[in-house]
């Protein structure tokens, strides 16, 4: 599954489980992990305000091989 796919995939709100090719052990990429997120975030969000800068800090990792859904909350 290729990276477009993934995102395509986000950004019709499917529920996504993460291929092996995209993982390290158990564990998804960091990098495709912050993608995810950040598609996820960019289809709730107003189309005209603008991303300026992007922290993402992982306080646990995202476990491969099991399915998964993405819920946004706007907080301001």
């Amino acid at each position: 599954m290729s990276l477009d796919d993934i995102l395509m995939r986000v950004q019709e709100g499917q529920e996504l489980q993460v291929p092996e090719s995209w993982t390290q052990g158990r564990i998804t990429f960091g990098g495709l992990t912050a993608a995810v997120l950040y598609e996820a975030v960019a289809k709730d969000v107003d189309p005209l305000r603008k991303l300026r800068s992007i922290e993402v800090s992982f306080t646990r990792p995202l476990e491969a091989f099991k399915s998964f859904d993405i819920q946004v909350e706007i907080l301001a």
